[in-house]
């Protein structure tokens, strides 16, 4: 299959310097790759549409052939009337053929299911399943009793199933012909790439919804740090807070020390929310093997392991900013031995994800 991008707006609906596909995430790499990353090893082609002047000034060419080492970048010198415009236009200039499932550079999803060979297909989440989605900008289909679509609404709540960002064509000249025929027969506003849907639907091409799941939406600056602000770095000692406080000469030894009980499940939790683990130890780099197997054997979660941390005060400096809202760092003492930081902790993932 071919896989089109669009890239060429303005981001109008963000205050950063970059285009948004270009902003970070928290784990470093940037909305794009994210956008992109579950249907790019299964493409034949992979081509992304930018605007010269993002190009010029941030080298967006360049950075696309490092995210995605075959891909083809089409270049527009200037902003097209819209999305439908653009991929219609990526089609022509790429010579495209074949089927090609087009995708927003600001959302991410998981399809439950494949792209029909036999059929164009509109990729949907029930928002009866999702929570904390803004419905009312975004385009949503009309299915009849055999479950085809039978239209699509744009920014209108019509029925149970919203496009999620993911449109698949079985021939990519079909798409670019009745966005010409829409061109010519249209009133001049804005063109949606669900109205060259209807206009196919109307010809008798048929169209089914691929439903589809892990939804998440980075159209506006304040989705993408609520996004952001869902994750976190957690920084955690080891002796005193997650295992009873051990000694190196006595007992309780290092390696032979007892959980603090819900430390290990607390720490799971959070692993499973997708937050990134640091533990830090006085315990000096002679102990890292006896401390892995301590931790291995209780099941307890982490991403990182410092070792040979100056046992006293800790302090942690961090930059914050619109991106990462004040504040960008947080200190929790814990008595030592109590698990009493187990509770705070656990009410603040649910805040952050309450928002």
């Amino acid at each position: 299959m071919n896989l089109l991008i669009p890239c060429a707006g303005r981001s109008s609906r963000y205050s950063t310097a970059a285009p948004k596909y270009l902003l970070a995430m928290p784990d470093g790499r940037t909305m794009l790759e994210h956008a992109a990353e579950r249907f790019v090893a299964s493409a034949d082609r992979v081509v992304v549409g930018v605007l010269r002047e993002h190009d010029e000034r941030f080298g967006v060419a360049r950075l696309v052939g490092d995210f995605f080492p075959r891909a083809e970048v089409v270049v527009f010198n200037e902003v097209t009337s819209g999305q439908a415009e653009t991929v219609a236009e990526m089609i022509a200039r790429s010579e495209m053929t074949g089927p090609v499932l087009v995708k927003d550079s600001d959302s991410a999803f998981v399809p439950t299911a494949g792209y029909p060979g036999n059929a164009n297909a509109v990729s949907v989440c029930s928002a009866r399943k999702v929570r904390g989605v803004r419905l009312d900008n975004k385009g949503f289909a009309r299915l009849n009793e055999q479950g085809h679509i039978v239209a699509t609404v744009e920014k209108q709540i019509s029925s149970e199933w919203f496009s999620c960002g993911g449109y698949w064509f079985r021939e990519a000249g079909d798409y670019e012909r009745a966005f010409r025929e829409h061109v010519r027969g249209g009133d001049g506003r804005e063109c949606y790439l669900t109205h060259v849907i209807d206009r196919m639907i109307g010809r008798g091409d048929p169209f089914v919804p691929v439903e589809c799941e892990a939804y998440e939406d980075w159209g506006t600056e304040a989705e993408w740090i609520a996004y952001r602000s869902r994750f976190g770095t957690y920084i955690m000692d080891i002796d005193g807070v997650l295992y009873e406080n051990g000694r190196r000469h006595w007992a309780p030894r290092w390696g032979e020390s007892a959980p603090i009980p819900g430390a290990v499940e607390a720490l799971r939790d959070l692993k499973g929310r997708g937050q990134h683990i640091v533990l830090m130890t006085s315990r000096p780099e002679s102990f890292r093997d006896a401390t892995e197997r301590q931790l291995r054997s209780d099941g307890v979660p982490f991403d990182q392991l410092v070792m040979g941390v100056l046992h006293g005060t800790r302090v942690v400096v961090n930059d914050y900013a619109a991106s990462t809202p004040f504040p960008a760092a947080v200190a929790v003492n814990s008595k030592r031995n109590s698990g009493d930081w187990i509770g705070a902790i656990g009410r603040s993932m649910d805040a952050a994800e309450g928002s």
